[in-house]
């Protein structure tokens, strides 16, 4: 079963223009949101990876120039002096302390990164030490120390992060240019901080992870401390990928070689990872995203009272001319509309419906009541016209039949008059018969026509019972069989014979009248056949027209102008007149009651 939403024209207006403030606002706001978000992400990738480079730079810079330094340390005079020396150490430590404040300067960043320093000499066994976190080891050259710096004997070995010392730890072979034989094991600890201001002397967004890993994915630098001395996240990626980003569901890892920003040995596999969580790379842009969101809902909110306000203001004055048109359907045409509003559309339609229910009321209140009188009187007008006319008629046969014979027959003829008297007299103004009715009127007129004609003239009537309840204009059959008696046969000088047939067809009852007469001419037929032309005051009443106009003005007035009567004749053959009229079976149906059936 297929259902029809019907709506109110407010439902309507609410509904759409609800509907294109959300679409616009989805449109103008939240459906870029996507393209935001994708441009954001771009922009910070790239962004990181400047940062990621910059840092990997400072990193390079500052690796190189430490190592700088410490050549340039270990070839001092000075310091190749401690190393040869033979001097006990509380003589020669004062040196070293003295040769490492010229180089570290208190005051500088080395003093402040570099924690401690330790000289350790192989052939006399002395300690040289210059800080606060020194390393005190008990067999140097047999240490881890000594193994890590046998890996690059002329560079810095980074051996990585001292939970002890908390801090990074260095070792660099000293050995003798001549011999090459190893003088003296140098040990550095540096402060965890340096490599990691490094990273965030250029950083300025939120990190989640930053590691400094050295080309075994060691951590060197973080900016969580409990990921110093471990192996990295991504080691795989570490020691196989080049520089560039990976994005995850949830991260973006950035990494960033050394050798790229052209890094010395041994630090050109080392590498800058950056790990930036998503939510707090994004929570810039979900704030964003999260206001526009709340502004559309807003937009969105606002749009809708809006248009329930328009919505109420145009439909209410619309309801109110439904409501008034309900009201004047049912016949209340004194319902009138204000007719002031600050819609001129609306002032100009309560104006016509007010100018429009006063006309009807005038129309129903005087042009048509007046019209109801004029089709009652014409009515009467037309019965009056018949009456007289059958009535000298009749007179004029029982007249004739007195002179000629006695007693019964004019007794039969008066009886028959005196009922088609009565029943014209008595009918208390209706309008309608039963065909049973007709008939019974008919059947003493044929009696009437029967004593004057004998056998010159036979009448047949033929009439199905199921149609005899039905309802017919009174008096429309008579004055057709008189037509066709008086005009048609009675001028033949042989017999002849009239038959009326009623019968049904389809929602319609049709009454023929057939006379094998003498027919009539082509110019008396039209004239005939144009019925409503028929000027009823100036026609001589032995025309064929006055008694068919009459019934034609009759049943037009009664039934509209779809239903009345065609005639059909041939000259010496015999005429054919065919009544049509509407199928009724309810009683009292006339002019006031009935509706024109087509």
């Amino acid at each position: 079963m297929k259902l029809k939403l019907t709506l109110s024209l407010k439902n309507y207006m609410v509904l759409f223009i609800s509907g294109v403030v959300v679409l616009m606002t989805l449109a103008l706001l939240v459906v870029p949101k996507n393209l935001y978000e994708s441009i954001y992400a771009d922009q910070a990738e790239n962004y990181s990876q400047d940062i990621a480079v910059q840092t990997s730079t400072g990193i390079a810079y500052a690796l190189r120039d430490f190592d700088a330094k410490i050549d340039q340390l270990i070839e001092e005079p000075a310091f190749q002096l401690l190393v040869e020396s033979d001097a006990p150490d509380s003589v020669l430590n004062f040196g070293f302390s003295q040769l490492m404040s010229d180089y570290l300067s208190p005051r500088s960043l080395d003093q402040y990164y570099v924690q401690n320093i330790d000289l350790y000499v192989k052939s006399s066994g002395a300690v040289y030490s210059y800080g606060s976190k020194p390393t005190r080891l008990s067999q140097p050259f047999q240490s881890d120390y000594m193994t890590q710096a046998l890996v690059y004997p002329m560079e810095l070995n980074w051996i990585g992060y001292n939970p002890d010392a908390d801090s990074i730890d260095i070792s660099r072979l000293i050995y003798n240019p001549a011999t090459y034989e190893t003088e003296a094991l140098l040990v550095i600890r540096m402060s965890v901080d340096f490599l990691l201001d490094k990273f965030n002397a250029f950083n300025t967004i939120s990190i989640d992870k930053m590691y400094i890993a050295d080309e075994q994915a060691r951590v060197m630098g973080a900016n969580d401390k409990k990921a110093l001395g471990t192996t990295a996240e991504y080691a795989d990626l570490i020691q196989n990928k080049q520089s560039g980003t990976i994005s995850s569901p949830s991260q973006l890892i950035i990494f960033s070689r050394l050798e790229d920003v052209a890094a010395s040995f041994p630090y050109e596999k080392w590498t800058t990872i950056v790990l930036i969580d998503k939510d707090i790379l994004f929570a810039n842009l979900n704030k964003l995203v999260g206001f526009l969101y709340a502004f559309a809902a807003v937009i969105a909110a606002i749009g809708i009272f809006l248009a329930l306000m328009i919505a109420q203001r145009v439909s209410r004055p619309i309801g109110s001319l439904v409501r008034a048109m309900n009201q004047a359907q049912q016949g209340h045409l004194l319902t009138s509309l204000e007719t002031r509003s600050s819609i001129r559309e609306v002032s100009l339609f309560n104006r016509g419906f007010n100018e429009m229910t006063a006309k009807l009321n005038n129309l129903i209140n005087t042009v048509y009541r007046i019209r109801l009188a004029e089709k009652e009187a014409q009515l009467r007008n037309l019965l009056a016209k018949i009456n007289p006319h059958f009535l000298f008629n009749t007179l004029q046969m029982i007249s004739w039949k007195a002179h000629e014979y006695e007693a019964d027959q004019v007794c039969d003829m008066i009886h028959s008059l005196s009922y088609m008297l009565e029943t014209e007299l008595y009918a208390d103004g209706d309008q309608t018969f039963t065909l049973a009715e007709e008939l019974q009127y008919i059947e003493h007129y044929v009696k009437i026509i029967r004593s004057k004609y004998v056998d010159k003239i036979a009448v047949q009537i033929h009439v199905p019972e199921e149609i005899l309840s039905y309802q017919i204009p009174k008096l429309v059959i008579q004055p057709i069989l008189e037509n066709a008696i008086t005009h048609g046969l009675a001028p033949k000088t042989s017999s002849g014979q009239v038959s009326l047939e009623v019968f049904q067809d389809n929602e319609d009852m049709v009454i023929q009248v057939v006379d094998d007469g003498v027919g009539m001419r082509s110019n008396v037929l039209k004239e005939a056949l144009n019925l409503d032309a028929v000027d009823n005051e100036t026609e001589s009443m032995g025309r064929h027209g006055i008694a068919l106009a009459n019934i034609q003005q009759r049943i037009h007035l009664l039934y509209g102008n779809g239903y009345g009567l065609t005639i059909t004749s041939n000259l010496t053959t015999g005429t054919c007149v065919t009544l049509r009229i509407p199928l009724l079976k309810t009683e009292g149906k006339d002019i006031h009651d009935q509706d024109t059936h087509r």
